[in-house]
């Protein structure tokens, strides 16, 4: 005996079939093809539960993802608006957008300004205030970002050193020679260690950028090249290189410093021709800076014959010096014997620490000055 369609018409007439004999229920159809088959849209104001889902997702829309964990198969591209999104999936080829997701596109970003014509200036991590021509340090594999909203000053990352636009480098930079945007460097794992970035309308702003590795892989190793006119030391490794960075090499008679800049505050003297002035400029005088002491050194290079010590210190224009009257002002002098004469050839080492005497920074005339000649090394 054949099967008979029994049809009920429960809310309007022909919206719901029942088929009795196989247990199923069509809404909107009279195919019911499974237990409950609905042709239109449904809405649910309760929790919808089910063993499985199947379909790719494509349609759906306004989707909050920060409670989904796992994934058994997931090879389709995904929207969702807020999204926390899946942890694992045993089988992916997912693609994923989130309008507002808690994953970061970048390491770090910093906003580009200018002092003049003279420095760039930036703002961002690992820079506690506006600092001009800072050393950059990033590391290979990460992502950054330099933002110029000046209109001005192209920000170019370059292969040639400062002081004249050179060869841009552009393996992984997004809009180099940025005048108005943002410049996004992701750093190549066989990027040089040392680029620069350079001003391509003013050859006098610009600076070093240090590529790093990621981490530190085996012994790292120093090779000290001895002194020479030419630098302290030659580092084979830069991820040591901020020890060069703290130290000017200058030659002369003036020893010059900018307090906070990547110069440090040493000075390296290789070719004095008279008695030095050291010279620094930059020394704070807000407040954050009260009650603190700061501290130079000056090493000098004595010749076979002469020899020269620093007489003189300047902080941001208040002069402390040998000339100076002892017991009115700060004088400075040297015991006999304590800086090198004759046929010699050595380094002394000149320390100078100015000690805040009223805890303002408002004035550097505040400071009291301490110099001392703390080492000797000679080769006879």
């Amino acid at each position: 005996m054949g099967k008979t369609r029994q049809t009920a018409n429960l809310v309007t007439d022909n919206n719901i079939f029942v088929d009795v004999n196989n247990d199923k229920v069509g809404i909107g159809t009279t195919n019911a093809t499974s237990k409950l088959t609905v042709a239109g849209d449904v809405s649910v104001s309760g929790v919808l539960t089910a063993s499985s889902f199947v379909g790719d997702g494509s349609g759906l829309t306004s989707i909050t993802a920060s409670s989904a964990t796992s994934a058994d198969t997931a090879t389709s591209s995904l929207y969702a608006t807020s999204s926390g999104i899946a942890t694992y999936a045993s089988t992916s080829g997912i693609a994923t957008y989130a309008s507002t997701a808690g994953i970061s596109t970048h390491t770090s970003k910093w906003i580009l300004g200018a002092d003049g014509n003279s420095n760039y200036t930036f703002t961002g991590p690992g820079l506690s205030e506006s600092s001009s021509d800072p050393i950059i340090y990033l590391v290979r594999g990460q992502s950054y970002q330099f933002e110029n909203s000046m209109g001005a000053h192209p920000f170019r990352i370059q292969s040639t050193v400062n002081g004249s636009v050179g060869t841009q480098y552009n393996d992984g930079v997004t809009n180099n020679d940025v005048s108005n945007g943002i410049l996004t460097f992701e750093v190549p794992f066989d990027a040089p260690d040392t680029l620069y970035y350079q001003c391509t309308a003013h050859a006098s702003m610009g600076g070093k950028i240090y590529i790093l590795d990621g981490g530190v892989i085996g012994n790292p190793i120093i090779n000290i090249s001895g002194e020479n006119n030419s630098g302290v030391s030659t580092l084979t490794d830069l991820r040591l290189a901020s020890i060069a960075d703290k130290i000017s090499i200058q030659s002369g008679t003036s020893a010059n410093l900018a307090y906070n800049s990547g110069d440090g505050n040493v000075v390296y003297m290789t070719s004095a021709t008279g008695p030095i002035t050291l010279n620094v400029i930059g020394i704070p005088t807000t407040s954050d800076f009260d009650s603190k002491a700061i501290s130079f050194s000056v090493f000098v290079q004595q010749g076979p014959s002469t020899a020269f010590a620093c007489t003189s210190v300047t902080l941001n224009g208040v002069r402390f010096g040998a000339d100076a009257s002892p017991g009115l002002s700060t004088h400075i002098a040297y015991a006999s014997g304590t800086v090198a004469t004759g046929s010699t050839s050595c380094i002394d080492v000149f320390n100078f620490t100015g000690i805040n005497t009223t805890g303002s920074a408002s004035s550097t005339a505040n400071y009291k000055l301490l110099g001392n000649v703390n080492g000797n090394y000679r080769l006879y």
